[in-house]
């Protein structure tokens, strides 16, 4: 959460976007609001509708990914895509 708020929440270039693999909407919902997340999520169901993302399915959890508005990767893992934000 710090890292968001001190890194993204104030880059007007990039947003966190959580991808859940919960099984259901309950599941997303609990994390959300257990974690108080500021940042949008997506639902796994609703992946094929983000035509920017839906190519890129995580193979690990979690995954980082950074990608540009017209979603082309620019970072993954979690090293990579915090050095190309700062």
């Amino acid at each position: 959460m710090e890292y968001y708020n001190d890194k993204i929440a104030k880059n007007p270039k990039v947003e966190l976007v959580h991808y859940t693999l919960d099984s259901s909407k309950d599941g997303l919902e609990k994390f959300m609001t257990t974690h108080s997340a500021p940042w949008p999520a997506i639902d796994f169901r609703s992946l094929e509708r983000v035509k920017t993302i839906s190519q890129y399915r995580p193979n690990a959890i979690p995954n980082y990914l950074l990608i540009d508005a017209e979603g082309n990767k620019i970072a993954e893992g979690m090293g990579a895509v915090k050095s190309k934000i700062e």
